[in-house]
């Protein structure tokens, strides 16, 4: 994709303004300082008036947004409980496309996204790997003793003076575990108290978009352009790089009109978008504006002082 600049002038007209038009034999220049002194906040108000426009061209600009899609993958397995694998297809919570061919997934638009494939030459019932096959695990709640300190004496076994014995603990300072019953383990979930499992190997792939905007834009500041909605034009697909699964890019057309002028001796340019949006890195501030940064540093003086003056610090 090219850019193209037109209608560049080498100086003003006699009357202060260019020769140069658009496609219908007009001069934009004035139209375009009227716009933006109307809709920009803290410009002066006699832009259109007292500036001397030296040129007008326009500028065709291309938005290039290149997207692509990067994934990480990982290998885990997939374990339940022998029963619920025997009353349930367990393959269709898997993509269609085995780890093997997972290269051949691509998805369809460019958001996040996550996706397992089954290894189903890896199915097997083997011991349960939470409990190493023993069907129970050692509970969590009193690490295996069966008993908890007691609730009511925090394990004191008197009550709050010291003067008798708990009524609840007997004087022992613990109870028995209500998780474990005093037993000290509590069934294992994984494997239903079987001590097997049904496992299958699957790679876990997580997509993560990406998006990259620039500008082939001659004359005009990057950020204007690709800020802009623009035309699209096309999209051309690309082979994806290392890690990526799909990458493509789009083009935009972006129309640029820009205004060189001089306002009180000083060289300003502005830049209207796709006939709508008039944007300028500098521009001529009317007073108050200029006054502005001033009177918030006296403002913040003044507080500062009524501070210290009421905190007696001066």
């Amino acid at each position: 994709m090219s850019s193209e600049v037109t209608g560049t002038n080498s100086g003003p007209e006699e009357d202060g303004e260019t020769g140069n038009r658009d496609g219908q034999g007009r001069n934009p220049a004035p139209e375009i300082l009227q716009k933006y002194q109307d809709e920009k906040w803290g410009s002066v108000n006699d832009l259109v008036e007292n500036s001397i426009i030296k040129d007008y061209e326009t500028i065709e600009c291309t938005k290039i947004v290149e997207k692509y899609i990067t994934y990480n993958e990982e290998e885990m397995i997939h374990e339940v409980p022998v029963t619920q694998a025997e009353r349930m297809n367990i393959e269709s919570q898997y993509a269609d496309m085995t780890a093997e061919h997972r290269d051949e997934f691509v998805p369809a638009d460019f958001e996040e996204g996550m996706m397992d494939f089954a290894r189903p030459e890896t199915e097997r019932v083997n011991p349960c790997s939470e409990c190493n096959g023993n069907g129970r695990l050692r509970c969590g709640r009193c690490s295996g003793s069966g008993q908890n300190q007691c609730g009511s004496c925090n394990g004191s076994g008197t009550n709050y003076d010291n003067s008798q014995r708990c009524s609840r603990c007997g004087g022992s300072g613990t109870q028995v575990c209500s998780k474990c019953d005093g037993g000290g383990t509590v069934a294992c979930g994984t494997c239903e108290q079987k001590g097997e499992t049904w496992k299958m190997d699957f790679v876990r792939r997580e997509f993560t978009p990406h998006e990259e905007i620039t500008a082939e834009a001659p004359d005009v500041p990057d950020d204007f352009v690709t800020s802009a909605d623009g035309t699209f034009v096309e999209t051309e697909e690309e082979s994806p790089h290392e890690n990526e699964i799909r990458r493509e890019t789009d083009f935009y057309d972006v129309d640029a009109e820009k205004v060189n002028y001089v306002y009180d001796d000083k060289d300003y340019e502005l830049v209207r978008i796709d006939g709508e949006e008039v944007k300028a890195k500098s521009y001529p501030k009317n007073q108050a504006r200029r006054l502005l940064p001033y009177v918030g540093a006296v403002v913040g003086v003044v507080i500062l002082g009524i501070i210290l003056w009421q905190t007696g610090a001066l």
